[in-house]
């Protein structure tokens, strides 16, 4: 008798499985490798153009602190003439700077939100051409964004508000800066009137602000804005208050000369400050970086109170 030992006849075709499957699963950690690999090299990758964008955005900003000290210290120039032009000077400078792009603003050439009560805003706002009754709720609006409390005025906008509508709510405190307000109830695609806004200490500027913000200011009526406007299209200087009014109607130089003391203390003849934006870019695809510096004048230097820098 013949005996035949019997073996599996799928057995071979078990290891081929086997095999491919092994195969499969090195295969898929060798992708998950490359992927990890791949992230990480695209990581570093943007932490450099982090870091070279700031570089270049800071080595621009020295550039921005001398071009001032240079502007005022020029003596054939009065440093009050070069203070007032610091923004002439700083446009030509930034030409020479490629991978810079440089803007400068007078602090006083708008309406500080931040400090602005309730009458100056809708003044604001309605010379710009707001009717009133929307006015004093964009007004509201503004006033709850930024106080401490939840409760909203009558025309306003608290938390329960924002909340209701799937927003961003109120941070009952001050503006960080300009493009916070546009996510103020009503401000959210008013560019005209946040035009007129600024979060930037500094005394209004009759040569510079705009005159809805001119027109917020006590004593002045249209004909003394309608006055500035004629001035500043004749490319001719405000001047003084006194000299302001003496060119008005008895009425209106009587409501000017009645709000002497505290317009005094809310209008400059010269920016308290510059505020400076610097961009800069790097990589690609490009990763920007803003560097902010405020420009002070002291006698014929100039110097900077605030640096910050962000993406």
């Amino acid at each position: 008798m013949n005996l035949k030992i019997s073996r599996p006849a799928n057995r071979r075709g078990f290891a081929l499985i086997a095999i491919l499957w092994l195969l499969v699963a090195m295969a898929a950690l060798g992708l998950d490798d490359t992927v990890t690999t791949r992230d990480a090299l695209a990581t570093a990758q943007n932490r450099m153009n982090v870091t070279r964008a700031t570089w270049h955005a800071e080595a621009c900003g020295d550039v921005v602190r001398a071009t001032a000290d240079d502007a005022l210290g020029d003596t054939l120039v009065s440093a009050t003439a070069a203070w007032d032009t610091l923004d002439r000077s700083l446009a030509s400078v930034a030409a020479s700077l490629p991978g810079c792009v440089i803007s400068s603003r007078a602090a006083g050439d708008r309406l500080n939100v931040n400090e602005a009560d309730a009458d100056a805003l809708i003044a604001a706002f309605t010379a710009d051409g707001v009717a009133e009754g929307k006015a004093d709720s964009l007004a509201d609006a503004l006033m709850d964004w930024r106080d401490a409390d939840s409760v909203p005025r009558p025309e306003g906008a608290e938390i329960a508000w924002y909340r209701a509508a799937g927003r961003v709510v109120p941070a009952n405190s001050a503006f960080e800066d300009e493009g916070e307000i546009r996510l103020v109830r009503g401000f959210e695609t008013a560019d005209s009137l946040i035009a007129l806004l600024g979060v930037e200490p500094g005394k209004i500027m009759l040569d510079r602000a705009p005159l809805a913000v001119i027109a917020s200011l006590p004593g002045m009526t249209p004909e003394a804005v309608a006055r500035i406007a004629e001035l500043r299209w004749r490319g001719e200087p405000v001047g003084d208050i006194n000299t302001l009014a003496a060119s008005l109607s008895e009425d209106a130089r009587a409501k000017l000369v009645a709000a002497y003391p505290e317009l005094t203390r809310m209008i400059a003849t010269e920016p308290d400050a510059w505020i400076v934006r610097i961009t800069a870019a790097s990589g690609k695809p490009s990763v920007s970086v803003v560097e902010e510096l405020r420009l002070v004048r002291a006698a014929r230097r100039a110097g900077v109170t605030r640096a910050r820098l962000w993406l």
